[in-house]
């Protein structure tokens, strides 16, 4: 594999990711977290592109991806962030265990505000670690 590195996206190039991060976001915390699948699609896409507009366009808004060094369009994973909060962290998941979701939050994070099983079982393994005295506030 080629090695990546960590970018943070300056807020006039975010756009350019946008597709990629609700894509992902959205399709990922639907299948990853069963209270989300109880929503009707149309009512659950509609409205959480809307609610990750909001995110993304805040301008405190963190957006990191991890790409190949030697090609930046291959996105290995993404995280969003505002401050001390970790809003979604996602990686492709043919390159997870490999510490890019490590890579891609920030030292400071102490509170996430959307979780799925993957980030349940993580938090599970690692009792010790910074991920397990995280606060889950959906509300911030």
């Amino acid at each position: 594999m080629s090695s990546y590195r960590i970018i943070n996206i300056p807020r006039e190039k975010t756009d350019h990711y946008h597709g990629l991060i609700y894509a992902r976001w959205l399709r990922s915390l639907r299948h990853g977290n069963d209270y989300f699948k109880l929503i009707d699609p149309d009512t659950y896409y509609d409205t959480y592109r809307r609610y990750i507009g909001r995110i993304l366009d805040s301008p405190d808004t963190d957006v990191r991806i991890a790409a190949l060094d030697d090609d930046e369009d291959v996105v290995l994973g993404f995280s969003v962030c505002q401050g001390n909060v970790l809003h979604y962290v996602c990686v492709d998941p043919f390159m997870r265990i490999q510490g890019i979701g490590s890579a891609l939050v920030p030292k400071d994070i102490d509170t996430i505000s959307h979780i799925t099983k993957t980030a349940i079982q993580i938090r599970a393994k690692n009792s010790q670690s910074r991920y397990a005295k995280w606060k889950f506030n959906p509300f911030v």
